[in-house]
């Protein structure tokens, strides 16, 4: 067999390697949004940790205050 890209001959053959290609344009998409779902989670996921580390910080120094320490 050689490494030649042979175009199919039928029409069945034509319809699938048009069906191969805008499945690999989907999967580079998906690829692309995911990507962006991770970065996003990451942002969203460190904005919330230093914001509740910012209001138990707060708290404790309220109670420390309050009981004189």
């Amino acid at each position: 067999m050689s490494d030649e890209h042979v175009e199919p001959a039928t029409p069945e053959m034509q319809a699938l390697s048009r069906i191969e290609t805008k499945v690999d344009g989907v999967a580079g998409c998906l690829k692309n949004i995911e990507r962006r779902a991770v970065v996003a989670g990451a942002v969203a996921g460190g904005f919330s940790g230093g914001l509740v580390g910012g209001i138990v910080s707060t708290a404790i120094l309220s109670i420390k205050i309050k009981m004189g320490w």
